[in-house]
């Protein structure tokens, strides 16, 4: 079956390496033998990937969405940061 690709706005095919990281971590995500699912949200492996998500989204110059929006976001990130860190 041939994978769409829709280059306006909307839904579109992920690349299938995406898709095969995404299916492994999902049952063991990041070497924890626990899936993605199953993480704490103030575990060290969860805020390290909030971390490098919010770290990369704000250093990003090409971002999709509005300046405004990423800063409101980051600044939450760094309030949940400082809370639950």
């Amino acid at each position: 079956m041939a994978r769409s690709h829709n280059f306006s706005a909307g839904p579109t095919a992920v690349p299938l390496d995406v898709l095969t990281q995404a299916h492994e971590e999902f049952f063991d995500f990041a070497g924890t033998g626990m899936s993605v699912m199953e993480i704490s949200h103030r575990s060290q492996v969860f805020m390290a990937v909030a971390s490098d998500a919010e770290r990369d989204l704000c250093a990003s110059p090409n971002n999709a969405v509005s300046v405004p929006a990423v800063e409101a976001l980051c600044d939450f990130m760094n309030a949940f940061a400082r809370e639950h860190g």
